[in-house]
């Protein structure tokens, strides 16, 4: 049948270790595999171009400790080149490859490379200390606070801020803080507190986790959202 010759064709081709760099997205973890996708994305931020890939749990453990050791770990957004067998996902008719090897290294020079880029345009154009010229009353009287209700983030900023007495008022905007949504729903968020809530300064808060979980907030579109914002903008990031 059709998969037998596409198979077929894998084989005369020797398909045993091809090599694919692509964005994690979609992953889902499993008892027996891990699945998800490499994707490359196209200027307008949406994914031109996909492969599925699956990793057996017998090598998620060496593949784990491999992306730790330089900072990094299998998440969504991360940038990695993996290599393995591609194979014929005959149940959902698609290709998938079959990851043997991860290498972290592309993911993480490329990743510290554009934010050099991205720092290095913030400091040209003037907007990397932008926000230092704007100034915040001793005791703002209301706070806008964009988090996701569920992180320890979240909670720890209440607590501080109860607990240190704080009587103001808090205007909160649930954004989610990882994912691949999560720049343009915070600069939306962003926009939204400033335009509607007259708020004194906006509080961005999130929990902590692995260089990898907090790529995110490296990304452009976050830095010019924070940038631009007209309201004083602090963040509270990990630890």
């Amino acid at each position: 049948d059709l998969w037998d010759a596409v198979d077929t064709a894998f084989a005369s081709r020797h398909l045993h270790d091809v090599c694919v760099t692509g964005t994690v997205i979609k992953l889902a973890p499993g008892r027996w595999y891990t699945y998800g996708e490499l994707a490359a994305f196209g200027d307008d931020g949406q994914a031109a171009a996909s492969l599925g890939f699956s990793i057996h749990h017998t090598l998620m453990a060496g593949i784990r400790n491999e992306l730790a050791a330089t900072g990094a770990a299998l998440a969504e957004g991360v940038e990695l080149r993996v290599s393995g067998i591609l194979e014929s996902d005959r149940r959902y008719g698609r290709l998938r490859l079959a990851v043997q090897t991860v290498d972290p290294r592309i993911g993480h020079s490329a990743h510290a490379a554009e934010r050099q880029r991205l720092l290095d345009e913030l400091h040209r154009t003037g907007l990397l200390t932008r926000q230092q010229r704007l100034t915040v009353a001793e005791v703002p009287e209301r706070i806008g606070l964009i988090s996701s209700h569920t992180s320890a983030g979240h909670a720890d900023l209440w607590h501080t801020l109860r607990n240190g007495g704080y009587q103001g008022i808090i205007i909160e905007d649930d954004v989610p803080m990882s994912g691949p949504r999560t720049p343009e729903l915070l600069a939306a968020s962003l926009q939204r507190l400033h335009n509607h809530n007259d708020v004194d300064v906006i509080v961005i808060a999130r929990g902590g986790g692995a260089r990898a979980d907090l790529s995110t907030w490296d990304h452009p579109a976050i830095a010019h959202a924070i940038a631009t914002c007209a309201t004083p903008v602090w963040t509270a990031l990990g630890h």
